[in-house]
């Protein structure tokens, strides 16, 4: 099973450990998942693990009104409007 498991892997390079293990199972063999994925890296088969894309920051600042310079603006007449002033 370990030559099968090769020679799989060497076909198809990009298979991952389950779909070898489908592979075998369609052919015929009784095997479990675990054996499968234990012989895989044993032959040291594993793919490399998968690099996270970047991802940009978040936009922290937010955007201001039309004719406002800072958002302090809209905070300041606020404030003027609930009290008063």
């Amino acid at each position: 099973m370990r030559l099968r498991i090769r020679d799989l892997a060497k076909t198809r390079v990009r298979y991952g450990y389950f779909r070898i293990y489908t592979l075998l199972r369609r052919e015929g063999w009784l095997v479990n998942h675990k054996r499968v994925y234990r012989l895989y890296r044993e032959d040291g088969l594993s793919l490399p693990a998968h690099k996270t894309g970047y991802r940009p920051a978040r936009r922290t600042t937010r955007r201001t009104i039309p004719g406002e310079m800072f958002c302090t603006h809209r905070c300041s007449a606020y404030l003027a409007k609930i009290t008063g002033g």
